[in-house]
């Protein structure tokens, strides 16, 4: 089965970042733990994540 997702960015200043921490404790391997993936500043960023996964990104504004 062939599903599309779109990730619908909101309020990007208030993004979803956490410890290194979570990277296990929220089921990802460390090698998940790169920039092109999880990794933000060395936190974990699953906006980051959700993006890279999505067929498509959409904004809430113009910029």
């Amino acid at each position: 089965m062939n599903i599309a997702m779109i990730a619908s960015e909101h309020k990007i200043a208030y993004q979803s970042s956490f410890g290194q921490d979570t990277v296990v404790s929220a089921g990802f391997l460390w090698e998940d733990f790169t920039y092109d993936k999880l990794k933000f500043y060395n936190n974990v960023n699953f906006i980051t994540r959700g993006s890279a996964l999505a067929d498509a990104v959409s904004t809430v504004s113009p910029t």
